[in-house]
């Protein structure tokens, strides 16, 4: 039986349990200081000044849960209709519980909750927004689609030195910052995504940490979706994760990230994905994840690309069946069963197939390469090296390839069933013991249907 190939199709984003990478904040550190912005100082409501760069630098646990300075947010803001907020009848306004007009009940919970976000410090927010109940809170008020509350969201996340950059981050790599920004991202105008899609592209090392961060790569595939109809912003995008391309593809986060972009962008704003994929390909494909991620992506890549793409994997199939996950691109390039691809992968192997059916990996590729209809190439070239033969016999890969090459060549009735049987015809000790009894049942034919699977 042939080893199964690796298959990655689940989102690792989706549904995990695992904390995130200790290294995020730190990337996103080094990231930002890249950035080159200058730094300026905030004065919080209580008069104490802090830098950007400061609150960037402190511990996560400084966003954990604290007790916010306003705490009748917690207790009076019930849906649908709010009972403790009161609006001053010296302001002119209603009260909410005597209001008997549904326009007026919303228009006061909006002033309220409009007011009590600008009231905020940065800190406050952030800590706001990046515990459970706080995040869930913001997240409900954006649903109301309330112009100026989604705005003084948005101002709030994009108030941070020299444009928001480093608040909009932080909340983007926290468990539960990251889903009030996925909420943002629903509600925004388009102005707004043009403003957070300028400031996540501005630094392409930085785009590519955060698609690789467990919690920020979930935030940009929103983003993603809500621009796909803007050419422009799209094309931000996908030019970031093209100079990322292998970093991102190589990460069992990051590329999902990509796999968003192949499957629902069309193939016009694909193809510089295309053509990056192209040009890594071989990189991709000798990397444990990146093997994964360049076989599904053969599913995925459309028009010309593909058969581009299939071109440059079969032009080294000599290099990658040898390598120990390279071996899986190319059993799946001959899974697709294209009689021309196969045809080159066969004869780029010939000279190598005895050194291949010794390996663990390789030996899958010779085995398929002999249920091709091209399996004479295969088995001539092992025929020409009489020596090896009986080790490939022997082997613990190689016997399974040796039963494969008796199969064919009988079911096809081809002269060259004797040619292999010949050499351990003239040497019969040497299937009497190990591997080689394997190889003995099945001239004989004792063996079952289920004998030829590898033994790993």
């Amino acid at each position: 039986m042939a080893e199964s190939i690796p298959d990655s199709n689940s989102d690792p984003t989706l549904g995990s349990t695992t904390s995130p990478s200790n290294s995020s904040m730190e990337n996103l550190s080094l990231s930002v200081q890249n950035l080159s912005l200058t730094t300026q100082s905030t004065v919080s409501d209580q008069g104490s000044a802090s830098s950007d760069s400061n609150i960037l630098a402190l511990p996560r646990t400084l966003y954990d849960h604290q007790e916010p300075e306003h705490p009748w947010l917690w207790n009076s803001v019930p849906a649908p209709v709010p009972s403790g907020i009161w609006v001053g009848e010296s302001a002119g306004s209603v009260s909410v519980a005597n209001s008997s007009r549904p326009q007026d009940v919303l228009m006061c919970l909006q002033k309220n909750l409009e007011t009590y976000l600008g009231s905020l410090s940065r800190v406050d927010f952030i800590n706001l927004a990046t515990n459970a109940e706080g995040s869930w809170k913001l997240q409900n008020m954006l649903k109301k689609r309330c112009k100026e509350i989604t705005s003084e969201v948005f101002n709030r996340v994009m108030d941070a030195s020299s444009g928001g950059i480093l608040l909009l981050f932080i909340l983007m790599i926290d468990r539960y910052g990251a889903h009030v920004i996925d909420k943002l991202l629903e509600q925004c105008s388009y102005q707004q995504l043009v403003l957070i899609a300028d400031r996540i592209t501005l630094n392409q090392h930085l785009f590519v940490t955060l698609s690789c961060d467990r919690f920020a790569s979930n935030s940009i595939k929103k983003l993603i979706q809500a621009v796909k109809t803007s050419p422009p912003l799209v094309s931000m995008v996908i030019n970031c994760l093209c100079v990322g391309f292998y970093e991102v593809m190589a990460d069992k986060i990051g590329n999902h990230v990509v796999f968003h972009c192949l499957n629902h962008l069309d193939v016009r704003a694909n193809a510089p994905l295309y053509e990056a994929a192209i040009k890594h390909c071989l990189d991709l494909a000798v990397h444990w994840q990146g093997c994964i991620t360049l076989n599904n992506l053969i599913e995925r890549i459309q028009d010309s690309y593909r058969q581009r793409l299939l071109e440059v994997i079969s032009n080294n199939a000599a290099f990658l069946s040898q390598d120990p996950k390279g071996n899986f691109v190319i059993q799946k390039v001959l899974d697709l069963k294209n009689p021309a691809l196969t045809l080159k992968i066969a004869s780029l192997l010939r000279g190598h197939y005895a050194a291949l059916s010794l390996q663990k990996g390789g030996s899958h590729v010779v085995e398929k390469c002999l249920n091709s209809m091209w399996m004479e190439l295969v088995v001539e070239d092992l025929v020409g090296n009489t020596n090896r033969l009986v080790q490939i016999a022997k082997d613990r890969y190689g016997n399974f390839v040796f039963q494969t090459a008796l199969n064919v060549t009988k079911q096809a009735n081809s002269p060259l069933y004797k040619m292999l049987l010949e050499p351990l015809l003239a040497n019969p000790s040497a299937l009497r013991t190990g591997y080689g009894r394997n190889i003995m049942k099945s001239i004989v034919g004792q063996n079952s249907a289920n004998e030829g699977h590898h033994i790993m």
